[in-house]
């Protein structure tokens, strides 16, 4: 079955390109021609895309939850000591010094 005019024909694509948001290139067909696709992130779609750190769906905060914009709220490993959740915050927390990566603090006996 070949083309016919006013009826919806699919076309599948395989392509391979470097740039994570957006095409480069134009698809034409006899007088058909696709603008360029556009990437933008929608901050509390509950995924992370583009320029978000987290996206929980909800991003209200909160101790170790996504913040608004979606950007990380207060959370072990941010480098600042929250006195209710944290003994201690290096900031790396890679568990090398006296600070566990669960912000608290080791205890050798």
């Amino acid at each position: 079955m070949g083309l016919q005019p006013g009826q919806i024909c699919e076309v599948a694509m395989f392509h391979a390109e470097r740039n994570r948001c957006g095409s480069n290139f134009g698809v034409t067909l006899k007088n058909f021609s696709k603008p360029k696709s556009s990437c933008k992130s929608v901050c509390g779609d509950g995924i992370v895309a583009a320029d978000e750190y987290c996206d929980d769906g909800v991003n209200q905060g909160g101790y170790g939850k996504c913040g608004p914009g979606c950007q990380y709220g207060e959370r072990c490993g941010d480098g600042i000591v929250q006195p209710a959740y944290e003994q201690c915050d290096e900031g790396a927390n890679n568990g090398h010094g006296t600070c566990l990566q669960n912000c608290q603090i080791d205890r050798i006996p």
